[in-house]
Formats: structure tokens, C-alpha cells, sequence
């Protein structure tokens, strides 16, 4: 199994678990050494899209890799031809479309702009809310990411204020201090608490000692 056809597995079963969570989008990236995807795999898919069927055909495309992957290019845009009946869609209005003016430049921009952006490999690419990610991308990794994003919205970034009461017995500042540190160093990757400035890390640390 390719590494685009194990993400796109990996994807659905990330969307399956999270429906109202997470969103796909896809942004084709055709590449000059793959097999037949420079550029028709990337032009079905979004032809197909125009009939309202584009994860159809990008699944479909994925899912049967092995039945075309030897292909000729001819071989190639007849089983694209035999997939969009497959699908239900309109098979003359789908071949014109693959190879139309529209379609052709969209998926050129979209490739250019990926390469000025020094996206050039597919294993996949992926970013999170606009940021790369390079870790794995299997569901089970990304369920945790999404966990952490989601209970971490839940939290307050607020200082609290700056007060302490003079008859509230207190502890070893030095213990405390340790709780702090631990706090801040075992905090998730992808938590904003970075996000914390100075003077309020001042206030946690009295805060928390009072």
C-alpha cells in the first residue's frame, strides 16, 4: 500500500471517529516521477467534483491503485471513463471535463503554489490549522491531537490575580516551584500555553505558592 493510499484510509477513519471536529481539505500535488499523476489522477477527482462526486473518485482512484498503476495513459483515461460510470456520473460531460481548460489550470496553480512553498514531496504533506505537521499522521496519533486541541479550548489563558493571604498556610515554595517547572515542561506539544508571558508565569508561580 502506497503512502497516499494508506493516508487516505488513515483520513477517513480520522473523520469517522471525529465528524463534528475535523474537516479534510485536499490540495492536489502531481508530481513529474508518479505514475500516470502528472496530472489525470488529479484532473478525474476534480472533474468528478464538478457532478458533486469529487471524494467519490479521489477514493475510488486510491482504493483501486493496483488495477491501474501499469497502465498507459489511453488504458488510463478508459478506466477513469469506466470509473465516472461506476459512480453514476455523466461519462461524456466527465471526459470533457478531465482535460478542459478549467480544470487543466486549476490544477497547475494549485501545483505551482505548493512548489513556491517548498512543498515538493507527497508522503503526505499535512498541516494542522495552517501549521505543517511532521509527526505521524495515522488516526490513532491524530485522535490525540485532536483530544488535546479540543480540551485545550476548554481552558483559561487569564492570569489569576495577583493575591496572597497572609493567614493561608503555605508549603515549601521550593516544591512548588518543581510543580510549576513540571507544569510547563510536560505540557502537550500542540498546547498554546507558550503563549503564557513572563509576568503572568510570575503570577501562576506566586499564586500557586500562596
Amino acid at each position: 500500500m502506497s503512502l497516499l493510499r494508506a493516508f487516505a484510509s488513515e483520513s477517513h477513519k480520522l473523520l469517522e471517529t471525529y465528524p463534528d471536529d475535523v474537516r479534510l481539505v485536499y490540495r492536489p500535488l502531481p508530481l513529474s516521477f508518479h505514475n500516470l499523476a502528472p496530472p489525470l489522477a488529479a484532473q478525474a477527482a476534480e472533474a468528478a467534483g464538478l457532478q458533486g462526486k469529487f471524494w467519490e473518485m479521489h477514493d475510488h482512484v486510491f482504493a483501486k491503485q493496483q488495477d491501474w498503476n501499469s497502465l498507459t495513459i489511453e488504458g488510463f483515461t478508459e478506466w477513469l471513463n469506466d470509473a465516472a460510470e461506476e459512480l453514476g456520473l455523466d461519462v461524456e460531460q466527465f471526459s470533457a471535463d478531465v482535460v478542459s481548460e478549467d480544470v487543466v489550470i486549476k490544477i497547475t496553480e494549485q501545483t505551482e503554489f505548493h512548489l513556491s512553498l517548498g512543498i515538493n514531496a507527497t508522503p503526505p504533506s499535512l498541516f494542522i490549522n495552517g501549521y505543517p505537521w511532521q509527526q505521524s499522521w495515522y488516526a490513532s496519533t491524530l485522535g490525540l491531537v485532536v483530544d488535546t486541541m479540543k480540551a485545550e479550548a476548554k481552558l483559561s489563558f487569564e492570569c489569576p490575580p495577583f493575591v496572597i493571604d497572609p493567614e493561608k498556610k503555605r508549603t515549601s515554595p521550593r516544591w512548588k516551584l518543581k510543580r510549576v517547572r513540571w507544569f510547563l515542561n510536560f505540557t502537550p506539544p500542540t498546547s498554546h500555553l507558550w503563549r503564557l508571558t513572563p509576568s503572568c508565569i510570575s503570577h501562576n508561580r506566586a499564586f500557586m505558592m500562596a
